[in-house]
């Protein structure tokens, strides 16, 4: 921002945020001005700010309490007023990550999303444990660290034994490094001999031989899955590696992750017992006249959370208010509500906590259908099993009727 203003030098400006419905909602910054009546541009950093709120509101103080006399001493111009976020602040990457301690979360193909070739399976991921601690440091400054702790994975080609070993220079996180993130182009560039995510050895166009042939810079390909889990690939001249990573200190379920309706006939249906949807299920038609709803997420965040995202449409029933076509989503299950979702594996359920959350649809509850949203609970309970790590079935009995969806993770 710049500012004409008085003769006067150590002038003060405050800079208000607010948000536009409540004004106890805010932030404010001071600094001094210089007073060579130029223009002077001035930053304020709000790097503090609670990114939980919203701010709709720039609120300008000058010389805060003093009283003008309304001569050119006292007219202040202001222009050209920018944000900006350091690449890193705005692309949810800050933080510490880790590769997802499940299997199949570190793999190699032939493609994107392929790892035929070879994945670390649930005993793979066990043996290599001083692997799955590893951490990957995205600072806000744009810096970058490798946190390998005291032992790591190393290999044959590093001077190790494929096993548990000492660090190995340069992949040891001792050169300082910085990270860029190209959201349109969906990359990362690591910039930093020795730097990596998830296995040192490929890098772009080839795989490494030699630790003393580390690059300099390599460039990975990157997409969120949700906020606390990312997708990292790199072409390692036709070898695809593939990583999945979560925010480190999070813990994961096998519900971790974003599921939608299996988009098939049978999918969702209903009938007198667990495996029995002879009462009523959508087949392949109905899932074509229902596509409103079979694009729905279902959301279990790996910090606990849970969210229906609905987008502006999905399937909506008389009971609702609706004309069983599809609509806007009707509150309180419009994804709205703050909820949670705790897993019991050795009881096969998960509970969702938070009125109007819910799994498939929302009239079936524990014991009991729905006859209008106002009786929603607060928690309901879904029995789970889980075909693969990206097929689940969830049932629910509603007092009779069993309630049953099929959804895949995406």
């Amino acid at each position: 921002m710049r500012k004409f203003g008085r003769q006067e030098s150590d002038g003060k400006l405050i800079l208000k945020i607010e948000n536009l419905d409540d004004s106890t909602i805010n932030i404010e910054k001071e600094i001094t001005l210089s007073g060579n009546s130029t223009w002077e541009e001035v930053t304020f950093d709000f790097s503090d700010i609670d990114e939980s709120q919203s701010y709709q509101k720039l609120v300008f103080f000058f010389d805060f309490g003093v009283v003008g006399d309304g001569g050119t001493d006292w007219t202040f111009y202001i222009d050209d007023i920018t944000q900006n976020i350091p690449s890193s602040g705005a692309t949810g990457l800050p933080g510490q990550w880790i590769m997802a301690p499940e299997g199949g979360a570190l793999g190699v193909g032939p493609a994107f999303g392929d790892t035929s070739w070879w994945n670390c399976d649930d005993a793979c991921v066990a043996e290599r444990a001083c692997f799955y601690d590893d951490i990957y440091i995205f600072g806000q400054d744009g810096s970058f660290k490798n946190d390998l702790g005291t032992e790591t994975w190393t290999e044959a080609w590093q001077g190790g034994t494929d096993s548990c070993g000492t660090l190995i220079a340069p992949h040891d996180g001792s050169n300082p490094a910085t990270y860029t993130y190209d959201e349109g182009a969906g990359t990362i560039t690591l910039n930093g001999v020795g730097a990596f995510i998830g296995i040192p050895k490929p890098y772009n166009g080839g795989e490494l031989a030699s630790p003393g042939d580390a690059p300099a810079l390599i460039t990975y390909n990157i997409e969120f899955l949700d906020n606390d889990t990312i997708s990292v690939t790199i072409d390692a001249g036709g070898a695809f590696w593939h990583y999945k990573l979560i925010r480190a200190g999070e813990v994961t379920t096998p519900l971790t992750g974003t599921w939608q309706m299996a988009q098939e006939g049978g999918a969702l249906g209903v009938g007198p017992a667990n495996g029995d949807t002879s009462w009523w299920n959508c087949d392949a038609a109905c899932v074509g006249v229902r596509a409103c709803y079979y694009d729905d997420l279902f959301v279990f965040g790996v910090d606990g959370s849970f969210q229906n995202v609905l987008g502006t449409e999905t399937w909506t029933e008389a009971w609702q208010g609706g004309a069983d076509s599809c609509g806007a989503p009707v509150a309180p299950h419009d994804g709205s509500v703050s909820a949670t979702y705790t897993y019991d594996s050795g009881a096969g359920t998960f509970t969702l906590n938070g009125k109007g959350s819910f799994i498939g649809i929302p009239k079936p509850v524990n014991g009991a259908e729905l006859t209008s949203p106002d009786d929603a609970p607060d928690a309901i309970i879904y029995n789970v099993t889980f075909d693969n790590d990206n097929t689940m079935n969830v049932s629910i009995d509603a007092g009779g009727a069993f309630w049953q969806y099929k959804l895949v993770k995406i």
